[in-house]
């Protein structure tokens, strides 16, 4: 009898053991999302070249808790130029699966003319998930030592002007092959731009 009620409880436990362990490696498995930066915002738009103190804000969301701090930089779109140290944020709501984390820099002075865009340094989980790359905030930035960007370049307006019906059935169709042309070029030209803005990211992505 001792042996039985010996064997019952090993049995048991056993089961337990197995039915823990493929619980554990379902909620592993499932979960594969990679912590993220919902929203990412600045207190200033502009510093001045003698420097000056900016604050970011960000909220971050995560299934598991996050594996560390996050680490926060300001670096120019090339990401090869900096104006502040690489600061640790601070989580001041929230828990480190859904918090609202805050930094704030000492803007560096002297530095050159320019605009400069708030980096996340890759985020990970204890579940062992993250996005690998550094996020850029894209709204996130300051116009450092007067620096003015650009004005973005206006979309060319295709106008296309219909031939008169009188026109012959052989004009016509030389007319629709340019129209053809017309729109594939534009086209092309909005692929390159996509292009561009894609390998200019970094790290550059492969095939770029």
């Amino acid at each position: 009898m001792r042996s039985t009620g010996s064997k019952t409880v090993t049995g048991l436990l056993l089961g337990l053991l197995l039915l823990n362990t493929g619980h554990h490696e379902k909620a592993i498995a499932f979960d594969t999302t990679p912590p993220k930066v919902e929203s990412c915002n600045i207190n200033v738009k502009s510093v001045p070249s003698t420097g000056g103190e900016v604050t970011v804000t960000a909220q971050i969301k995560s299934v598991f808790d996050l594996d560390r701090t996050p680490v926060i930089r300001m670096f120019n779109n090339g990401y090869e130029r900096w104006i502040a140290d690489v600061k640790f944020a601070q989580l001041t709501s929230g828990d480190m699966k859904s918090g609202t984390w805050t930094s704030t820099f000492t803007v560096l002075s002297d530095r050159k003319p320019d605009r400069y865009y708030v980096f996340f340094d890759a985020l990970w989980d204890k579940g062992g998930n993250s996005n690998k790359m550094s996020f850029k905030c894209e709204d996130a930035y300051v116009d450092y030592g007067g620096y003015l960007a650009p004005a973005p370049t206006p979309t060319p307006t295709i106008k296309i002007t219909p031939p008169p019906s009188s026109e012959s059935g052989g004009n016509n169709e030389v007319f629709k092959l340019k129209t053809q042309i017309v729109l594939l070029q534009s086209e092309v030209k909005t692929l390159q731009t996509k292009l561009k803005k894609i390998c200019s990211a970094k790290p550059r992505p492969k095939g770029c």
